[in-house]
């Protein structure tokens, strides 16, 4: 529990759990040579196979650089590869390897235990809120 007393707010909240989250994820996913910045990356490439970088930025909201150095980072330990883009020869498309599915069960464990310490700290209704609250605020609080 935090000891110190400061006015809520939902930035200061929102930023408190997004830290508690980083550090469930980065110790769960310690064994596996992976941390929390690589997680939405490897989740993007799942759900659309074939993503392109830019793509994949807009979905992450991160720069280039950034973006460029996860992707990087996920090609050499062998968990996406890239394909050049049939359509635009300067672009490049992004698929999971038999590893990166493999590692796929790992981050769904991950995500299903968070949801789960949720769900026994906040009970199943406020849970749920949460989750939709969230997803709504993610969605009206992204600049493009």
């Amino acid at each position: 529990m935090r000891t110190m007393t400061y006015k809520k707010s939902a930035a200061r909240s929102a930023g408190l759990l997004s830290k508690d989250f980083k550090r469930f994820c980065d110790k769960k996913l310690e064994p596996y040579g992976l941390t929390n910045g690589l997680y939405l990356y490897l989740l993007a490439v799942y759900h659309q196979p074939g993503v392109t970088m830019t793509q994949i930025r807009e979905y992450s909201q991160e720069d280039k650089a950034y973006t460029t150095r996860m992707i990087k980072t996920l090609e050499t330990q062998g968990l996406i590869a890239r394909t050049k883009n049939d359509k635009d020869g300067r672009s490049w498309n992004l698929n999971l390897t038999e590893e990166g599915g493999k590692i796929m069960d790992v981050l769904y464990d991950l995500s299903k235990e968070w949801n789960q310490l949720l769900v026994t700290r906040l009970g199943q209704e406020k849970a749920k809120l949460l989750t939709e609250l969230l997803d709504e605020a993610s969605e009206a609080m992204i600049t493009k």
